[in-house]
């Protein structure tokens, strides 16, 4: 009987992981690649042409994360970390790597 339901409790376990997991990977990217603001064009460019750093940047944005005050506390680096740093769009859009 513990058996089943030391198992039961990891099934249970792992699923919600998974759907926490799921939720937050969403929210953060789209969030972050999803807004109304950003321009999209209409043509590909050709990787790593310049055409194709002008388009990481025109149609990219970063995020402010502030502590509220002008400054950047542990607040913000509490979001940077939570966002994995991809609310640096332009940065994350130039250099994936």
């Amino acid at each position: 009987a513990a058996a089943h339901a030391a198992a039961a409790a990891s099934l249970v376990n792992l699923v919600l992981a998974e759907l926490l997991t799921n939720a937050h990977a969403f929210l953060v990217v789209a969030t972050n690649h999803c807004g109304d603001d950003l321009y999209r064009f209409e043509q590909h460019a050709a990787p790593r042409s310049p055409s194709f750093y002008m388009r990481q940047v025109t149609s990219s944005v970063n995020f402010a994360t502030g502590d509220g005050r002008g400054g950047h506390g542990h607040a913000a680096d509490c979001v940077d970390f939570l966002h994995g740093w991809l609310n640096y769009q332009i940065e994350h859009h130039l250099w994936p790597d």
